[in-house]
Parts: C-alpha cells; sequence; structure tokens
C-alpha cells in the first residue's frame, strides 16, 4: 500500500504542478490585458482632453472675432447716421432757400457778410474729426502702447461726441489704460461712467466686472465681491458674468 501511494505521488505531482502553472499563467495574462486596457483608457482620455482644449481656443477665437465684426457693424452704422444727417442738413437748407424772398443792394451785401460769418463760426469747431476717424486713430494708439496719445484721443472722443456710438467704448479703453498702469481709482471712475451711461450696451458687462477685479486688486475685498456680484445679477448670461463667477471664489 505504501509503495502504491509513492508511486501515485510521483505520478500525480507533475500533474498538479502543470494546472497551478496553467493557473499562473492565466492571472499574469489576464493582469497584464487589464494594464493594457487602462493604459488605452487613459491614453483616450487624454485625446478627449486635447480636443476639449482646441474647442476652447476655437471658441475664444469665434468670440474675437464677433466682437471685431460688431464693430466694425457700428463704424458702418455710424457712418449712415452721419451721411443722413448732412442730407438733412442740405435738404433743409434747400428748403429755406427756396422760401426766403431776393434781397437786392446793400442789405444783400449785409446778409452775405453774416452769412460769411455765421459760416466761419459753424466751421472751426466742425476741425474735429468724424467720430469714428477718431476712435481708429485712439484704438490704433492702444493697441500699440502707446497710452498717452490714446487717451488723449478718447478724450478729443468723449469730448467731442458724448452720445455716440464709440463714447461707451471710449471710456471703456480709457479704463483699461489706467487699469493696465495700476491707477485703479481712475479706472473704477471710467469703467463706472460706462455702466452708468450706457448700461444697456455691449462693454457694461466688462466695465462692471474690471470694476470688481480693481478693488480686488486695491485689497478692498468687500466692494470687489459687491462689484462682482453685480455682473452676475445685471448679466448672468454673458461671459464676463462666468468670470466674476471664477473671480468670486478667490475671495
Amino acid at each position: 500500500m505504501r509503495k502504491l501511494n509513492i508511486i501515485l505521488t510521483f505520478v500525480l505531482a507533475p500533474l498538479f504542478s502543470g494546472c497551478a502553472q496553467s493557473n499562473y499563467e492565466a492571472m499574469q495574462a489576464d493582469h497584464e490585458r487589464q494594464i493594457s486596457e487602462t493604459r488605452q483608457s487613459l491614453s483616450n482620455l487624454s485625446q478627449r482632453v486635447d480636443g476639449l482644449s482646441q474647442e476652447v481656443d476655437n471658441n475664444n477665437l469665434m468670440i474675437t472675432s464677433l466682437s471685431n465684426s460688431l464693430d466694425s457693424v457700428k463704424l458702418g452704422l455710424s457712418e449712415m447716421k452721419d451721411m443722413k444727417a448732412v442730407e438733412d442738413a442740405e435738404l433743409a437748407g434747400a428748403e429755406e432757400d427756396i422760401l426766403e424772398e431776393p434781397v437786392t443792394g446793400k442789405e444783400a451785401e449785409k446778409e452775405e457778410m453774416v452769412a460769411e460769418t455765421s459760416m466761419a463760426a459753424v466751421e472751426s469747431p466742425a476741425e474735429v474729426p468724424p467720430v469714428e476717424d477718431l476712435y481708429r486713430k485712439a484704438y490704433g494708439f492702444y493697441e500699440q502702447g502707446l497710452f498717452a496719445e490714446a487717451t488723449a484721443e478718447f478724450d478729443k472722443l468723449i469730448s467731442a461726441y458724448p452720445d455716440s456710438d464709440y463714447t461707451d467704448n471710449a471710456l471703456y479703453w480709457k479704463g483699461e489704460i489706467n487699469y493696465s498702469m495700476l491707477n485703479f481709482e481712475a479706472a473704477i471712475s471710467d469703467f463706472e461712467k460706462v455702466v452708468k451711461e450706457f448700461p444697456e450696451e455691449n462693454k457694461a458687462p466688462d466695465a462692471q466686472l474690471k470694476i470688481g477685479y480693481s478693488y480686488f486688486e486695491m485689497q478692498d475685498f468687500n466692494k470687489a465681491k459687491a462689484a462682482l456680484e453685480k455682473v452676475v445679477d445685471r448679466y448672468p448670461f454673458s461671459e464676463s458674468a462666468k468670470k466674476a463667477e471664477v473671480k468670486l471664489n478667490s475671495i
């Protein structure tokens, strides 16, 4: 009986050893498969992140393009308004000429002198360029980093055309110049004028946002928080509102 057990041991031992080896190899293969699948998942996730990053860049480019297109449309509308004003003035002058009775002699000379004097008085202030020319010149200086020159031209535009379609932009970019030069109190003054005088124009949300940023840079966090909350309340669907929420999370 003992011999039989010994024989069985020698016969069956290799079989059990082979089974154990097979199980180990199967587990090793399954482990390697899981590692490969994990690596592939990480690679796919990385590609998705890269794709989302590209979409964000594309969206930013689209926003910049739309902003430039809006400025171009505003330029075109302003030019049309100026042309309409000139046509109305010419039409009014023609109607007055028809209604006036003819005069002769000294009275005619006197009226001609008065007319020439009046024309000279009117033409003198008209030396200020058209509003769109002023804006292009001022913004060109701003893009070149010539802040003093840009500020002077923006001030000229605001003074000559206080209610034009470009006045809110001029005030906003003056604020950006002061913000860039760390003149935060002056920047807040400019941005507040945009929000107060042009609350429905396209620069109002950005101006309110920069008021909050300016107070934040001045470490007046209570006023910064209040200004940023106004962005979210007044312009909830704007890009400025999203930026305001991010900044609020850091206060």
